[in-house]
């Protein structure tokens, strides 16, 4: 595995007033307050077209089966529209700052790894849909797969989810090195 250059890994981990007026400036360009907002009637595409889309590149005989489990709830069809999303998030305002997504991230994407000095780091664990693009979309759609998880409850319930996890991404915006610790020290 080739080395990661100092300067590379300095910027990717270390918090610099540079790199805090970079992310003031991407503020100005899309406000926290607008990246909520979206406008159905710009949508685009057809959200069935985008899903029938993809069944050329699948096995024939599996269709039925994920067409099956997408219709069986809410959050089964998130889960198996991560297409949709993303040509619906293709109309909406970004900042501009282009990263390597995920793709597909939602709760169940996220989980605890050993790293080989035997510490717990708490990262993404899907990757098969990655794709380079707005750090946005990523965020979004793990702020509505909460959603999606708590949309039996009431309204109420599921903006105050929401909320509650924007404001716990807020306090994780400077950056912080891949393998800080054990996870405990990483709650503290």
């Amino acid at each position: 595995m080739p080395e990661i250059p100092l300067a590379v890994q300095e910027r990717a981990t270390v918090w610099s007033p540079e790199r805090a007026g970079e992310r003031r400036s991407a503020r100005k360009v899309v406000p926290c307050r607008a990246l909520a907002d979206w406008n159905p009637a710009g949508r685009g595409h057809d959200a069935l077209a985008t899903i029938l889309a993809q069944n050329e590149f699948r096995a024939p005989d599996l269709i039925p089966i994920r067409h099956g489990r997408m219709a069986a709830s809410p959050w089964t069809y998130f889960r198996g529209a991560a297409a949709v999303m993303a040509a619906d998030l293709a109309s909406t305002p970004n900042t501009g700052i282009t990263v390597q997504l995920c793709g597909d991230a939602h709760v169940l994407n996220f989980g605890l790894w050993k790293t080989p000095e035997r510490n717990l780091s708490f990262d993404l664990r899907d990757f098969d849909e990655t794709l380079p693009g707005p750090f946005e979309w990523d965020v979004k759609r793990l702020v509505a797969s909460l959603a999606v998880l708590r949309w039996p409850a009431s309204r109420v319930s599921c903006r105050s989810s929401t909320c509650r996890s924007q404001h716990c991404t807020s306090r994780w915006r400077r950056p912080r090195p891949i393998t800080s610790g054990p996870a405990s020290s990483m709650l503290n």
